[in-house]
């Protein structure tokens, strides 16, 4: 029913929620400033927008990156999804895909979306942006950040894509789906202190019974 999806949404939301804060913490507040906006400015609900900050926050701080580098490139990630999905006529979740396989290294997936660069052109990018140690070694977490620079070089005419086609009906689909989505968890939140009482009185029943049966 509606109502039982709703209280699922609002589950699902306070999940992802709850993971997001234990990835980035302190740089949090960033993270959920920009989900609170995502459904109107990348077509994904709060929900589905935790989940993907919060997975690339993770990729980038075991690549060695800091909570807050961690948050800013997530954002600028999942921004970056949402304008080659529209591009390209594909789906988010796939370009998010997409996006993380070449961000570890694997460019194969990123070539259908007209981006390729191999690892001599990672290096000299990780040089020019300074990313090199003090001893002109380059970690795998700033070859990850010179992946991210050269992505976005190179998606070109893609930047900036779902803005610029939000009235178009496959993002206003995205955007209206991503709206629905909210409410259902927005009513969600609201029904689970009334099914947490419930619950907790047929606990108390079925205890009362109980003690009754074994008299």
């Amino acid at each position: 029913s509606f109502f039982k999806s709703a209280i699922s949404a609002a589950s699902d939301l306070n999940e992802s929620l709850n993971k997001t804060r234990v990835v980035f913490r302190a740089a949090s507040g960033d993270v959920e400033a920009f989900a609170a906006t995502s459904a109107r400015a990348v077509g994904l609900s709060k929900q589905a927008a935790f989940e993907a900050l919060g997975t690339f926050g993770n990729l980038f701080q075991a690549l060695g990156s800091t909570r807050q580098a961690a948050a800013s490139m997530s954002i600028t990630t999942v921004r970056l999804a949402a304008d080659l999905a529209s591009f390209n006529n594909i789906g988010v979740d796939e370009a998010l895909e997409r996006l993380r396989s070449g961000l570890v290294g694997e460019i194969e997936p990123l070539r259908r979306l007209g981006i390729s660069f191999n690892a001599a052109q990672v290096e000299a990018k990780a040089l020019a942006l300074g990313l090199a140690d003090s001893t002109g070694a380059i970690s795998e977490g700033a070859k990850v950040q010179a992946r991210l620079a050269l992505i976005i070089e190179q998606s070109g005419n893609a930047l900036g894509d779902f803005a610029r086609t939000a009235d178009d009906l496959a993002n206003k689909t995205r955007i209206v789906t991503a709206e629905f989505q909210d409410m259902q968890a927005r009513l969600g939140q609201k029904l689970q202190p009334l099914l947490l009482d419930t619950l907790v009185a047929i606990e108390s029943l079925i205890v009362g019974v109980g003690n009754l049966a074994t008299k």
